[in-house]
């Protein structure tokens, strides 16, 4: 126990009166708990309880007294034991071991708050954390209070470098490509593995594994996988992961994603016209098809690419001038409206498409030249 930051045992004329108290069977061995025991609040009243009444029983026999004083240090002292909690400071708030706090403990098959902190700082940081980084952790509260978080975050402001993993899930969110979070948790878990800053990370590698794994077997969709992690973060902030599998989560995240789909809300991406008509990919993946130079192209498969996709451009805004035209009508109004002022002339009657003006010529032929010239340099 620490008080202030000092080293201090209990009072010496406690523990004289305690060892006569054994010796006189006020309390047992039973009485005691082990030394790997980690007792939830209810528990460590009813044992201060007891202990109170022995102090007061052996006093009596002893005809001594025991200040008051002391019996707040032996509380303090029995809670630090069996709960992980190391201070008496003023400053900070006594942490009091609920029965959540200890089945996530034990979930995480963590022993200490201390820890369950650095396991929560390093699944968030992607490396392994010391003890002294872990000071500032709340249980359930974000990892973000924490010194080493702290200190991260200003060494790497501005740099581009130690992306953690809410950063990493928010770019997936984005792009719909999941593999730099899987990356992100196999290079944790090697680190955790190699590192001995903490006896817990050896566990906690193969905690983050089965993580994962589970995620994978349960979760095909990537868009779905992705969001489930981001749910897990906000669900699980400062109390780990799930174990067992989140099985109702991993359900609302395959009905967000597809409820992103209908809405047309989920991950940009790049449109390519082909023979039969329009698909969608990601954005990674279509630039590296387009990056992908044909076996015997010498390179000329990117230029290829992209002079399809400006013809294709080009007439995407043709087909939607068209429609623009065809709403008119089918508004009923009969002859264009306002709706259909051309862009180019500022004239009612007809659209950018058809203008007549020798502006709106050399526009389409600039077009129609930068779609052309890529494909005949190729050739």
């Amino acid at each position: 126990m620490t008080i202030a930051g000092v080293s201090t045992p209990l009072p010496a004329r406690l523990i004289k009166l305690l060892e006569v108290a054994f010796g006189d069977d006020l309390y047992t061995e039973g009485d005691v708990p082990d030394a790997t025991d980690v007792l939830v609040d209810e528990d460590i009243k009813a044992r201060l309880l007891v202990w109170n009444a022995v102090i007061d029983d052996v006093c009596k026999a002893q005809t001594s007294i025991v200040l008051s004083s002391e019996k707040l240090r032996f509380a303090a002292w029995f809670r630090a034991l069996y709960q992980g909690v190391v201070t008496m400071d003023a400053s900070q708030k006594l942490v009091v071991i609920t029965k959540e706090m200890a089945a996530d403990l034990s979930a995480q098959q963590m022993t200490t708050l201390g820890e369950l902190g650095a396991f929560e700082l390093a699944l968030a940081l992607g490396r392994a954390v010391g003890p002294e980084e872990v000071d500032g952790f709340n249980y359930g509260s974000p990892y973000m209070h924490m010194v080493g978080a702290i200190r991260s975050a200003k060494a790497n402001k501005g740099s581009g470098r130690g992306k953690n993993l809410d950063t990493l899930l928010g770019e997936a969110l984005i792009s719909g490509d999941k593999s730099d979070v899987k990356r992100f948790f196999t290079d944790l878990c090697h680190r955790l593995t190699n590192s001995n800053l903490m006896p817990c990370f050896a566990r906690a590698a193969i905690q983050i594994l089965t993580f994962v794994n589970k995620a994978d077997q349960n979760i095909r969709d990537d868009l779905a996988w992705i969001i489930y992690m981001v749910e897990v973060r906000m669900k699980y902030m400062g109390r780990g992961i799930p174990i067992p599998f989140d099985v109702e989560l991993s359900i609302s995240a395959k009905e967000t994603a597809e409820d992103k789909r209908r809405k047309g809300t989920g991950p940009r991406g790049i449109i390519v016209l082909d023979g039969a008509g329009v698909s969608r990919s990601t954005t990674r993946e279509c630039l590296a098809e387009m990056l992908t130079p044909a076996p015997s192209s010498g390179g000329a498969g990117l230029v290829a690419a992209l002079s399809d996709l400006q013809v294709g451009l080009v007439d995407i805004g043709a087909r939607l001038d068209g429609f623009g035209a065809r709403l008119e009508k089918l508004e009923g109004s009969g002859t264009p409206g306002p709706k259909s002022k051309c862009w180019i002339c500022q004239s009612d009657g007809h659209l950018a498409a058809t203008c007549s003006t020798a502006k709106g010529k050399e526009l389409r032929e600039k077009k129609l030249a930068s779609a052309i010239k890529p494909a005949a340099e190729a050739k």
